[in-house]
């Protein structure tokens, strides 16, 4: 289980949901959403906008355990990398800014 999957299912569990509960929030599969909780996948960012709003929490969240760790800001850049198509001139400035705070 990585740091994302642990704290999926903290939230779950804080929530009292299980993990066919968040994937049907989710229009996900059962199947998905066990892959990403035990690390076998990892979510996109709009998925993991999705999870987030799902147990109503933010979606930074999910990296405020280990925000230093090398591997979170590995999961950070491929996940821009896989939408950054999706982003606008103004949202590509915005993230540069929050993440160089």
């Amino acid at each position: 289980m990585n740091d994302i999957g642990r704290t999926i299912n903290r939230y779950l569990e804080l929530n009292n949901m299980s993990q066919k509960d968040l994937a049907d929030k989710c229009h996900l599969t059962a199947v998905t959403v066990n892959r990403y909780i035990s690390g076998l996948r990892t979510p996109k960012a709009s998925t993991l906008e999705k999870i987030a709003k799902a147990l109503d929490v933010p979606v930074s969240t999910f990296y405020e355990d280990n925000p230093k760790d090398i591997n979170v800001y590995r999961l950070i850049s491929d996940m821009i990398k896989i939408n950054a198509h999706n982003f606008t001139s103004e949202q590509k400035f915005a993230l540069i800014c929050e993440l160089t705070k």
